[in-house]
């Protein structure tokens, strides 16, 4: 009896032994199975770390707060933190050495760089706030700004100005001369100013003209600065698509984004994209879909531009073919008309142009849902999680940085559907955040052709005559990128408008714009001494102190060689030659810059502010 006892209990060690080891390999195994991620999961620092008596350059991934390598494989880019590189050389009792006190080294330096850093870090930015933070906060979100809004700004603090900027002040005068623009393209006062009659007898370059005098002129940048971003990333509807009887719906669109920008809801605006006549009926062929032959143009871009976008952040497809075809069914039902009262052409819902019954769309996912019309669409886009990481995907490398990492942009999403997707509530989240003022995100981004010319014209205070407003037209034409003018649905290409060809374009626009005629400068009330050398510091030479000045002003930051350039540029001068040069033509004079503009004075202050201008660093933000 006592013998059969004992083998029972050996007979269950055994298989409890058994049960722990096949336990124990099952975890071993599950420790063992790669990471593997996307690049945007991870972001790369590079160290400096001394072994022995060497010092040598390494790379160090941070996988949210872990710090580690990457490499390729076969699957795909695969993480592996150094503590378990370590703990497999632990395995082989490999405990010292270079390898071992390298990684050691790169573990306890990314131990820091991985806790959270701050260029992608929402919480509050709690550093100084002087001049350099101003100009990144306008920059980024108002066009840039003058030297006098800057000093307020600081005199300010930063949650004041954040304030300012998000509180949207009424300006009836500006509408004015807007709506006197959209009419027929003249100012208010304009002698042969016509009269506009019927919603139709609008001129599409006068709205142009519209949009450019806000640009240069509000007192609501940052209003102005959010509506090119919408109009450029959030479905970029091409004003061209409007024919002879529909040219009202254009002031309609701007309307709507306008009510987007100026503290609405994202829900609602792409509420409004449903029955938007220009941009979904127009644009986008809704007027074309109908149930029993649907057009699935709308729907395609209502989720890859709109909302859910084409991939979540892991590359995997968002939806289908078949759920895009099940969305066009969903959409159908509208048609545009000619009605001989209004002598316009109108939009109507019609059931009879509608696909009937119930569409499934996300199908096979746990965001499928069952719909019938626009609004089910709508709603089920809005319950998908990647409608805010792509909202947010976009205002991130918009205005703080091109590096986020999945982490910081899913927290950016939920900042979004914190705030309800209030567009406005967000960007002022970012506005205050530490990421925007990191030392990272600093000139990190490139400027459009908008902001350039019209920061560069806010910045400086550079007048244009109200008959010259034809001018921002051409010019941003050559520079490839016209308001309402989009060469697609998907708005301007950010590597084509940073070519070769337009950083040349925009070096003709600022020296045209900087050699304007004087005279005709100061009749506008511009005088170029007065604006750049008035209360110029009196310490060291005047040369220095102008580079110092205008350098700042633009956001420029100068090394001590490049300002020795600009220097020598400022107190020499190239003068014709008679004799004594070797045979050439011409040689470099002295001419000491002393503030007087005299002689070649104003031509050199004009010269150092192109070359600015021209500058790579001042093309980016």
């Amino acid at each position: 009896m006592v013998h059969r006892y004992f083998r029972f209990l050996l007979a269950c060690l055994v298989l409890c032994n058994a049960s722990l080891a096949d336990a124990a390999q099952k975890k071993k195994k599950k420790a063992d199975k790669p990471i593997l991620i996307q690049q945007s999961d991870v972001f790369a620092n590079t160290v400096s770390v001394k072994i022995g008596k060497k010092r040598k350059n390494a790379i160090v991934y941070c996988l949210d707060k872990t710090p580690g390598g990457v490499k390729e494989s076969s699957q795909g880019l695969v993480f592996t933190s150094f503590s378990k590189s370590l703990a497999a050389l632990k395995a082989k009792r490999i405990t010292s050495g270079t390898k071992v006190a390298t990684l050691k080294a790169l573990q306890k330096q990314g131990a820091k760089i991985c806790a959270k850093p701050e260029f992608l870090s929402l919480s509050k930015y709690r550093g100084a706030f002087g001049e350099e933070q101003a100009r990144a906060l306008f920059d980024r979100f108002a066009f840039g700004a003058s030297p006098e809004r800057i000093a307020q700004a600081v005199q300010e603090g930063l949650e004041t100005t954040v304030n300012r900027l998000t509180t949207y002040a009424a300006e009836p005068a500006l509408d004015a001369v807007e709506d006197s623009l959209r009419c027929d393209g003249r100012f208010p006062g304009d002698p042969d100013k016509e009269i506009c009659e019927g919603a139709n007898d609008v001129n599409f370059t006068g709205v142009r003209y519209g949009l450019y005098y806000r640009y240069l002129k509000s007192q609501n940048p940052l209003f102005e600065k959010l509506f090119q971003f919408v109009h450029d990333e959030r479905l970029s509807a091409n004003s061209n698509a409007l024919d002879g009887c529909e040219r009202y719906a254009l002031a309609n669109h701007i309307n709507m984004i306008r009510r987007l920008v100026r503290g609405g809801s994202y829900v609602d605006y792409m509420r409004e994209w449903n029955t938007d006549l220009m941009g979904h009926l127009e644009y986008l062929d809704g007027a074309s879909n109908r149930g029993d032959n649907p057009n699935e143009n709308y729907a395609r871009e209502f989720w890859e531009l709109g909302t859910v976008g084409p991939t979540d952040l892991n590359g995997a497809p968002v939806y289908t073919d078949n759920d895009i075809a099940q969305a066009a069914l969903a959409f159908s039902g509208w048609r545009v008309y000619y009605d001989n009262p209004t002598e316009t052409c109108v939009r109507s819902y019609s059931p009879d142009l509608h696909a009937p019954g119930p569409k499934v769309i996300f199908q096979g996912t746990p965001y499928q849902a069952v719909v019938y019309d626009a609004e089910d669409v709508l709603r089920a886009t809005f319950n998908h999680p990647r409608t805010a990481e792509n909202l947010a995907e976009d205002l991130w490398k918009e205005f703080i940085n091109p590096f986020p990492t999945s982490p910081a942009i899913k927290e950016l999403a939920a900042v979004i559907r914190g705030n309800n997707y209030n567009l406005l509530a967000t960007v002022k989240t970012m506005m205050l955040s530490q990421a925007l003022q990191a030392d990272r995100s600093k000139k990190s981004l490139i400027k459009h052709p908008v902001e350039l010319l019209f920061g560069f014209l806010r910045t400086t205070g550079i007048p244009l005559a109200d008959s010259t407003y034809w001018y921002f037209e051409y010019r941003l034409s050559q520079m490839g990128q016209v308001p309402l003018l989009p060469p697609t649905i998907f708005g301007w290409n950010p590597e084509r408008l940073a070519g070769e060809a337009f950083v040349l374009e925009w070096r003709n626009t600022s020296l045209q714009l900087i050699l304007q005629n004087a005279d005709e400068m100061r009749d506008l009330g511009f005088d170029f001494k007065q604006r750049f050398l008035t209360g110029l510091s009196t310490s060291g030479t005047p040369s220095m102190a102008v580079i110092d000045r205008m350098s700042k002003w633009m956001n420029i930051s100068l090394n001590a060689a490049q300002k020795a350039i600009l220097d020598q540029y400022m107190n020499y001068s190239r003068v014709s030659c008679y004799q004594d040069c070797n045979g050439q033509p011409t040689k470099v004079e002295r001419d000491v810059f002393d503030g007087a503009l005299d002689g070649d004075g104003e031509f050199k202050l004009r010269g150092l502010l192109n070359i600015l201008a021209t500058s790579n660093e001042y093309r980016m933000k």
